[in-house]
């Protein structure tokens, strides 16, 4: 679930992304619909500009909690499998750790 999160979250930053690459193509003068929540709002590009990087620094930053979140899950994992593997031997089979 968290590893689906975390997809979905490099999704949305390479999608800011892309909309600044768009936004450049743009007349500077021009005003740009940008939409908070369920509604749009004109913004100058460069309001456009400032309000995507604060979104990819936050959007990034929750990346980055959610990677130490899996990686402490994973480090949990593999204790647990190495008591059980201590205590039970080959007899067990569990699953392989997934990327």
């Amino acid at each position: 679930e968290l590893k689906d999160d975390m997809k979905a979250k490099k999704n949305e930053i390479q999608t800011l992304e892309d909309a600044s690459t768009d936004l450049m193509m743009l007349d500077d003068e021009e005003k740009v619909p940008y939409q908070i929540g369920e509604v749009f709002v004109e913004m100058t590009q460069d309001e456009v500009q400032e309000t995507m990087e604060a979104n990819k620094e936050k959007i990034n930053e929750e990346v980055t909690q959610l990677q130490g979140k899996v990686d402490e899950i994973k480090g949990q994992m593999s204790d647990l499998k190495t008591h059980l593997y201590a205590k039970f031997g080959n007899a067990i089979n569990l699953e392989a750790d997934e990327e």
